[in-house]
């Protein structure tokens, strides 16, 4: 049987080599984070306090939860953000030649019954922050200290135990709010910090020109 190849047209010959590069990686596209809302655990970004430079950045994973984000493996790219109202949107891929990338792709691909892990965090630096406490416990704070200071001691509040109460505090009493932070890369959880920071498996990496086919079905075969 003669040997055929296939001569390419100069036009499509680059987008053929980024197509067959696109093999190797799979697209992503979500939210990195949310500004001006609240995390459960009392942080907040505040409004326009993001920015971002030097595109593209890491994408990580933390496969095990040892805190900080400390462990985690680069696995694909953040090559896109913008602003949409207070969301912090972005796409990029994942590097297939990477065996965590894979391990990660199978995890977020919805099987129907949505993804078994989904959630990111940002990784910030160069952070400006604000600890606000609420005025009620700031009041509280300095009416005990007055006490302290003439010589009056509160009643205290014992329970059943005989523990003493010493502090009433709630989830929205302090909260640590970042006003200017960088983001430098980010980092797939379990857990993310806003409910709405999730990424989702898109079926092309970002940027894909023309489909593989196309440019197969535009070569000309040649002995």
């Amino acid at each position: 049987m003669p040997r055929v190849r296939a001569i390419v047209p100069d036009r499509y010959r680059a987008a053929l080599t980024a197509a067959t590069d696109d093999l190797d990686r799979t697209g992503w596209e979500g939210v990195l984070a949310v500004e001006d809302v609240p995390t459960g655990d009392g942080r907040m970004m505040a409004a326009n306090s993001l920015r971002w430079e030097n595109l593209p950045l890491p994408l990580r994973w933390a496969r095990t939860d040892e805190g900080a984000h400390a462990g985690a493996v680069t696995v694909g790219r953040i090559v896109e953000v913008w602003r949409d109202g207070n969301l912090i949107r972005a796409r990029g891929d994942l590097d297939l030649r990477i065996e965590e990338a894979r391990d990660l792709a199978t995890l977020m691909a919805d099987d129907g019954d949505g993804p078994t892990i989904s959630g990111v965090s940002v990784d910030l630096d160069d952070v400006d922050a604000e600890v606000r406490v609420a005025a009620d416990v700031l009041d509280a704070m300095d009416a005990a200290f007055a006490e302290e200071v003439e010589g009056e001691v509160a009643e205290r509040q014992v329970d059943e135990d005989g523990r003493v109460l010493v502090w009433e505090f709630a989830s929205d009493d302090e909260m640590f709010v970042t006003v200017d932070a960088r983001v430098r890369a980010a980092t797939i959880v379990d857990i993310p910090a806003f409910i709405e920071a999730r990424l989702a498996l898109t079926a092309s990496a970002p940027g894909d020109g023309a489909r593989l086919d196309e440019l197969v079905a535009a070569a000309t075969p040649a002995r």
